[in-house]
């Protein structure tokens, strides 16, 4: 699901987990090797939103590319949609990956003098508060062993 660039860049986004510090007024600094990836892509805009209570960032056309995955269910789709609207905007990084978080996202989801922890899904940007990355953390150790069992059986080694 990674996109082509035109340009020398990284081809696929990043993998891992990257914290990221917000300071007092909602602004971040995009890791590296994030900064690598968006300067190789066409189109620079971030549309920056909140679903179900977690801040992502949709690069290029992959909002569009998400809501198309609610086709069966319109009123799903309407919903989230409408709400990614309400509370999201574009956002440009200057030259050093430097952002600021839309102050209607930052009403929703007050990340002030905190730590984001950013990951690539597909070619979404998934933005964790310290809250949701220990939650997720804790519910996926929880699930550790009948999970590799699953994985083991498929031939995940």
């Amino acid at each position: 699901m990674s996109q082509e660039t035109t340009k020398s860049g990284r081809k696929s986004p990043p993998r891992g987990e990257h914290p990221v510090k917000v300071d007092s007024t909602g602004r971040l600094k995009f890791p590296a090797a994030y900064k690598e990836y968006l300067d190789g892509l066409d189109e620079k805009a971030i549309f920056v939103t909140v679903v179900f209570g977690m801040i992502r960032g949709y690069t290029s056309s992959s909002w569009e590319q998400e809501l198309s995955k609610l086709n069966s269910k319109p009123a799903v789709k309407k919903a989230v949609w409408e709400d990614g609207d309400r509370f999201g905007q574009d956002v440009t990084a200057d030259g050093q990956g430097r952002a600021t978080l839309p102050q209607k996202v930052r009403d929703v989801v007050p990340v002030e003098d905190s730590t984001l922890h950013m990951r690539f899904h597909g070619e979404v940007i998934w933005m964790y508060t310290e809250d949701q990355w220990s939650k997720m953390g804790a519910k996926n150790d929880a699930n550790r062993e009948s999970v590799k069992a699953d994985a083991e059986e498929l031939g995940f080694v």
